[in-house]
Protein backbone atom coordinates (compact mmCIF):
# COMPACT_ATOMS: atom_id res chain seq x y z
CA UNK A 1 0.00 0.00 0.00
CA UNK A 2 1.60 3.53 -0.75
CA UNK A 3 1.21 5.30 2.31
CA UNK A 4 2.87 8.66 1.06
CA UNK A 5 0.58 8.87 -1.74
CA UNK A 6 -2.43 8.35 1.17
CA UNK A 7 -1.06 10.58 3.36
CA UNK A 8 -0.66 13.31 -0.10
CA UNK A 9 -3.83 13.07 -0.54
CA UNK A 10 -5.15 13.69 2.38
CA UNK A 11 -2.71 16.84 3.26
CA UNK A 12 -3.34 17.92 -0.23
CA UNK A 13 -6.97 18.20 0.67
CA UNK A 14 -6.72 20.22 3.67
CA UNK A 15 -4.48 22.61 1.83
CA UNK A 16 -5.89 23.74 -1.43
CA UNK A 17 -8.83 25.22 -0.14
CA UNK A 18 -11.63 22.69 -0.94
CA UNK A 19 -14.74 22.02 1.11
CA UNK A 20 -13.45 20.39 4.29
CA UNK A 21 -14.33 16.72 4.24
CA UNK A 22 -13.18 14.71 7.33
CA UNK A 23 -9.71 12.56 7.67
CA UNK A 24 -11.49 9.76 8.57
CA UNK A 25 -13.55 10.08 4.79
CA UNK A 26 -10.87 10.91 3.16
CA UNK A 27 -8.56 8.03 4.55
CA UNK A 28 -11.82 5.78 3.74
CA UNK A 29 -11.99 7.17 0.60
CA UNK A 30 -8.45 6.61 -0.18
CA UNK A 31 -8.45 3.07 0.57
CA UNK A 32 -11.27 2.14 -1.53
CA UNK A 33 -9.79 4.00 -4.43
CA UNK A 34 -6.78 1.75 -3.90
CA UNK A 35 -8.86 -1.36 -4.41
CA UNK A 36 -11.22 0.02 -7.17
CA UNK A 37 -7.92 0.36 -9.29
CA UNK A 38 -6.35 -2.67 -8.16
CA UNK A 39 -3.64 -1.40 -5.88
CA UNK A 40 -5.08 -3.71 -2.99
CA UNK A 41 -6.51 -6.79 -4.30
CA UNK A 42 -8.82 -9.19 -2.09
CA UNK A 43 -6.87 -10.56 0.41
CA UNK A 44 -3.99 -8.50 0.85
CA UNK A 45 -3.62 -7.37 4.63
CA UNK A 46 -2.89 -3.56 5.15
CA UNK A 47 -1.08 -1.81 7.47
CA UNK A 48 -1.29 -1.80 11.65
CA UNK A 49 -3.32 0.78 13.00
CA UNK A 50 -0.51 2.17 14.50
CA UNK A 51 1.67 1.96 12.02
CA UNK A 52 -0.91 3.81 9.79
CA UNK A 53 -1.51 6.77 12.56
CA UNK A 54 2.70 7.05 12.63
CA UNK A 55 2.53 7.23 8.71
CA UNK A 56 -0.04 9.30 8.00
CA UNK A 57 -1.16 12.73 9.01
CA UNK A 58 -4.14 11.28 11.05
CA UNK A 59 -4.15 10.63 14.44
CA UNK A 60 -4.73 6.60 15.73
CA UNK A 61 -8.91 7.59 16.47
CA UNK A 62 -8.67 8.95 12.99
CA UNK A 63 -7.24 5.77 11.38
CA UNK A 64 -10.14 3.32 13.81
CA UNK A 65 -12.94 5.36 12.22
CA UNK A 66 -11.78 5.08 8.82
CA UNK A 67 -11.35 1.63 9.20
CA UNK A 68 -14.68 1.04 10.62
CA UNK A 69 -16.28 3.00 8.01
CA UNK A 70 -14.51 0.57 5.28
CA UNK A 71 -16.06 -2.59 7.58
CA UNK A 72 -19.11 -0.97 7.39
CA UNK A 73 -18.81 -0.75 3.33
CA UNK A 74 -17.76 -4.63 3.23
CA UNK A 75 -14.28 -3.00 1.62
CA UNK A 76 -12.14 -4.42 4.52
CA UNK A 77 -12.75 -7.36 6.94
CA UNK A 78 -11.23 -7.67 10.60
CA UNK A 79 -9.89 -10.28 12.21
CA UNK A 80 -8.84 -10.18 15.87
CA UNK A 81 -4.75 -11.42 16.50
CA UNK A 82 -4.72 -11.61 12.63
CA UNK A 83 -4.88 -7.89 10.87
CA UNK A 84 -7.22 -6.20 8.74
CA UNK A 85 -7.89 -7.49 5.01
CA UNK A 86 -9.52 -6.30 1.93
CA UNK A 87 -12.25 -8.39 1.21
CA UNK A 88 -12.80 -11.31 -1.22
CA UNK A 89 -17.00 -10.85 -0.55
CA UNK A 90 -17.04 -7.83 -2.63
CA UNK A 91 -15.34 -9.09 -5.26
CA UNK A 92 -17.08 -12.53 -5.44
CA UNK A 93 -20.69 -10.58 -5.46
CA UNK A 94 -19.77 -8.53 -8.11
CA UNK A 95 -18.26 -11.22 -10.36
CA UNK A 96 -21.65 -13.09 -9.82
CA UNK A 97 -23.81 -10.28 -10.74
CA UNK A 98 -21.44 -9.86 -13.36
CA UNK A 99 -21.96 -13.50 -14.89
CA UNK A 100 -25.56 -13.03 -14.45
CA UNK A 101 -25.96 -10.24 -16.77
CA UNK A 102 -23.97 -12.25 -19.27
CA UNK A 103 -26.64 -14.69 -19.57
Amino acid sequence: MNLAGLADKIEGATERGLPRVPKYILLSDGISGAVDNGDLKPGDQLPGEYDLAAALPASLGTIQKALSRLVEQGVIVRRHGSGTFISCLLYTSDAADEEDSVD
